[in-house]
């Protein structure tokens, strides 16, 4: 029981101290980047002087919550329930669509609408953003686009069940 007591002493003393004799630490107020590398892929998060890539400049952004942020913005673009948005990774702008819808936008980093298509499908982006499939429902049709919207390659890929896609 004696340890006990001085114990609760020693805490609340501490935390007597520590807000009333005031505290010369700032509390912290937003999110830190925290980033990694890896070195056999050469991709990181964070520039480094041994390679010239610059992760700030190069990923685009990132899902959290219901919003997509940006690396160079401090705003995020809030989504709700209907809408999806799908981003690749080393390019800049992301793609929006509806849950159950027929057209599929595409916005530039700034946040303005670069083109609109009549597509009633799912897009996937590849990483650097020249690819874009537009896969239907049932995964049964899929389409290759360019990151402007046109149909490129073999255009319109029917009768077959994509199960898996690697970029």
């Amino acid at each position: 029981m004696k340890h006990f007591s001085i114990t609760g002493f020693g805490i609340f003393f501490s935390v007597l101290f520590f807000y009333l004799l005031g505290n010369s630490y700032s509390t912290a107020t937003g999110i830190q980047k925290v980033w990694a590398f890896s070195k056999s892929a050469h991709v990181g998060m964070i520039p480094d002087p041994r390679f010239l890539w610059n992760p700030e400049e190069a990923i685009n952004g990132y899902k959290f919550e219901n919003s997509y942020y940006p690396i160079r913005s401090t705003r995020g673009v809030v989504f709700d329930d209907t809408n999806r948005i799908e981003y690749p990774l080393n390019a800049k702008g992301y793609l929006e669509y509806k849950k159950i819808g027929s057209e599929v936008n595409f916005y530039t980093p700034s946040g303005e609408m670069f083109w609109t298509k009549e597509y009633r499908s799912y897009p996937r982006i590849s990483p650097t953003g020249n690819l874009v499939l537009l896969i239907a429902g049932d995964h049964n049709q899929v389409i290759l686009s360019d990151i402007n919207g046109n149909v490129t390659g073999a255009g319109k890929i029917d009768g077959r069940f994509l199960t898996d896609y690697v970029f």
